[in-house]
């Protein structure tokens, strides 16, 4: 009795194992992969090109920290991408751009001028995106300064700020997390 104890045990420990290899967190929607060398290449040579067209003559230091995600649930891989450098951000934070493939380069969904990390991919669509949860800084008169998640839904054409802005409690996962420094840019 005790053998067949083992064996039926064995068996449970292996059927939760081999299904815990196949779950991700958060869901395959939101696996975040890390894009081939020519499509990290390529987001660079876009990011280059696109923020200098923002920026005056200097090459001041800028930094960009990526995650490579899923926001449609369709194979492809979108990113978001967090920009900092004295041009790029102020009291209110640091801009952020959403952006989908577009052959070998990048469009712009949503840039997003003043936010904070983490920033997270929901597991809540909007016209079939996932959701995005940014950090935002809040004035409340008087010097008092305080910072909530913002949610931004997708519209079918861009990005926008919800009408719901407390979003903590939605479950969703941290693509680029509050520390770390970022790539540089130029």
């Amino acid at each position: 009795m005790r053998k067949g104890f083992l064996d039926f045990g064995l068996i449970m420990v292996a059927v939760v194992v081999a299904g815990l290899m196949f779950l991700t967190p958060g869901g395959l929607a939101q696996q975040q992969r890390h894009p081939s060398p020519s499509r990290e290449d390529s987001l660079k040579r876009f990011l280059q090109d696109y923020l200098a067209a923002s920026r005056s003559d200097k090459r001041e230091p800028t930094r960009y920290s990526p995650a490579f995600v899923d926001l449609k649930d369709d194979g492809t891989q979108d990113v978001i991408v967090f920009v900092s450098g004295d041009f790029w951000c102020g009291s209110g934070g640091c801009a952020t751009l959403i952006l989908a493939p577009k052959g070998s380069s990048y469009r712009v969904i949503r840039r997003i001028p003043t936010t904070r990390c983490p920033i997270r991919v929901l597991r809540t669509k909007s016209d079939g995106w996932h959701d995005i949860g940014v950090m935002v800084r809040v004035w409340y008169g008087e010097g008092n300064i305080s910072a909530r998640e913002e949610k931004l839904s997708f519209n079918g054409k861009s990005y926008r700020t919800s009408a719901r802005r407390s979003v903590e409690k939605i479950p969703g996962d941290v693509v680029i997390p509050a520390a770390g420094e970022g790539t540089p840019l130029y």
